[in-house]
C-alpha cells in the first residue's frame, strides 16, 4: 500500500505471452501470490 492508499502489486515474472483479438497479452505471475492468481494483462 502506498502513502496515497493505493494498492500496488509487484510482478515476479512474465510466464507466457499470447495474441488475443490482435493484441499482445502477458500472463503475469504476481510476487507473493500463488500461480492460481496469475492474470493476463495487456
Amino acid at each position: 500500500m502506498t502513502d496515497e492508499g493505493v494498492e500496488r502489486f509487484e510482478i515476479e515474472r512474465i510466464v507466457e505471452k499470447r495474441y488475443r483479438n490482435d493484441r499482445l497479452e502477458y500472463l503475469i505471475k504476481w510476487r507473493g501470490y500463488p500461480d492460481s492468481q496469475n492474470t493476463w494483462e495487456p
